[in-house]
């Protein structure tokens, strides 16, 4: 999340193309690009409101590889900034689950010598100088 100041219909539908600015080109272009990030920030959601024609806009974006449907985002009460505070709220994840065991590591499962060997022979090795 932060306040890239990119200015893009992506985020602000109903912003003219002729105000779309350089810093939002190129959030646009890397969202629709990646495969594994997307905007969560919901499309005209304002984020700025100026203080002298009192136009809101969308500027504090927020990127992430959760489904946007999964998270809440929400803007505060004013605060004395021109940026309002961003809230976002995440799906509650549950612990995992109790167990009276504790965890240990098992070698015997496994083949240590194997393993030993492999990292003496690609770890090099230190000779101190002699006096």
């Amino acid at each position: 999340m932060g306040d890239f100041n990119a200015r893009h219909n992506f985020w602000e539908p109903v912003l003219p193309r002729s105000r779309r600015n350089r810093s939002g080109m190129s959030p646009s272009g890397f969202l629709a690009d990646s495969d594994s990030l997307s905007l969560l920030t919901l499309a005209g959601l304002p984020t700025r409101i100026d203080l002298v024609s009192e136009n809101p806009s969308t500027l504090e974006l927020c990127l992430g590889n959760c489904p946007p449907l999964l998270t809440t985002i929400t803007t505060g009460p004013y605060v004395g900034s021109d940026h309002l505070p961003v809230l976002i709220a995440f799906p509650a994840v549950p612990p995992p689950p109790h167990t009276s065991r504790r965890p240990h590591w098992s070698f015997k499962k496994g083949r240590p010598g194997i393993f030993s060997n492999r990292i003496r022979f690609s770890c090099p090795t230190h000779n101190p100088p002699m006096k």
